[in-house]
């Protein structure tokens, strides 16, 4: 028998119910109610419903690293193909693409115009993947990484809000052509 992981599994819940209710429909009575569990074992594990969003968003970050590294292992030393790599890591749409994880992070993105603590922990995974991106296009030579980073990661945002609220202005498919072609005009 496999042992209950009570931390991922609240914090599979509380991804579940923000994609469903957003994050102030996710009480921790409605996170209980999703993980099959009592609202005390949920704060035996969290100490509020911020902590829960940090740890979701740490899981998010986890599981996008993994599927960025798998893309990158196998891109090849080429800089761009490093660039793409990155960018397939993020918008790919393929087996191991997770629309789940995209809904989540909007919902952390929607909150984090209103609560302080979405917008630490949010501000926090941009700064990641902007740096991450910079390292990734200065290999590249691109002549200014800063900006075409902020290019990159602003597209990319920008491309998971359209792709959930206008999807007929994102056809399936096209954000990570879009954001490697972005890349491209800062070479």
């Amino acid at each position: 028998m496999v042992p209950i992981n009570r931390k991922q599994q609240i914090i599979d819940a509380l991804r579940a119910v923000i994609i469903e209710e957003g994050y102030a429909g996710a009480t921790i009575t409605r996170i209980a109610r999703q993980a099959g569990i009592t609202p005390g074992l949920v704060h035996y594990h969290f100490s509020d419903k911020a902590a829960i969003l940090t740890a979701m968003v740490a899981d998010l970050g986890e599981r996008l690293a993994h599927r960025v590294a798998a893309r990158s292992a196998a891109a090849g030393s080429a800089p761009w193909a490093q660039v793409d790599a990155w960018v397939d890591g993020l918008l790919a749409l393929d087996e191991t693409a997770d629309p789940g994880a995209v809904a989540a992070w909007a919902s952390v993105a929607a909150e984090a115009l209103h609560r302080a603590d979405a917008r630490t922990v949010y501000a926090e995974w941009l700064g990641r993947g902007h740096a991450e991106l910079r390292d990734r296009l200065a290999a590249a030579g691109v002549p200014d990484p800063d900006a075409a980073a902020l290019a990159g990661v602003a597209c990319i945002e920008g491309l998971i809000a359209l792709g959930l609220t206008a999807p007929h202005l994102v056809p399936a498919g096209s954000a990570a052509p879009t954001v490697k072609r972005v890349l491209r005009s800062h070479a």
